[in-house]
């Protein structure tokens, strides 16, 4: 991407210093998480340009048990379906948290994917955990808690707690 304000760079840089990515060492090199918007404002990035299409990975050589490409880049049809499912729950838990106990045992698979006391065998794929308090950042104030209020009605991990259609048309945020 191109960018309009070059001075944006000097803020990244400061927020990496302030609250590193999660990073994992693999022999003698060092892997990154990437940043997804890193706090800009769209309006002042720029115009999009084709990238490195050689991030990606071949989905056929699967199980990944890592961010097979950064999140900006990914290609639905490039991801295996193990990868798939693993990015879904790491970013779910760094969403609202980890599935409760009752839930896990539930599924005929959770077991590949968590430990006897329902932690997520690749907690290094938890990016910025906080919920969406911390990654929404494009409003603010009684705008900002009204629309977490609605869209956690609808993120829970037992779909029984979950808001039906009519709670959620007479939510307030909706009457905005």
């Amino acid at each position: 991407m191109a960018l309009r304000d070059q001075s944006v760079l000097g803020d990244i840089a400061q927020d990496e210093i302030q609250t590193p990515s999660p990073q994992k060492h693999s022999g003698n090199r060092t892997i990154y998480i990437s940043r997804n918007d890193c706090g800009l404002d769209a309006n002042n990035i720029g115009r999009l340009v084709i990238t490195d299409f050689g991030l990606s990975v071949d989905g056929s050589k699967s199980p990944y048990k890592h961010t097979i490409q950064p999140n900006g880049f990914r290609a639905p049809r490039l991801f295996s379906e193990q990868a798939g499912i693993i990015n879904h729950l790491a970013a779910m838990i760094s969403l609202i948290g980890p599935p409760p106990q009752d839930v896990l045992k539930r599924g005929n698979y959770c077991s590949r994917y968590f430990n006897d006391e329902g932690q997520f065998k690749l907690h290094d794929l938890i990016t910025r955990p906080g919920g969406l308090e911390n990654k929404l950042n494009v409003t603010e104030g009684d705008e900002k808690r009204m629309f977490i209020g609605f869209i956690s009605k609808m993120l829970r991990w037992r779909p029984e707690d979950r808001a039906t259609a009519e709670d959620l048309f007479s939510d307030p945020w909706l009457q905005l």
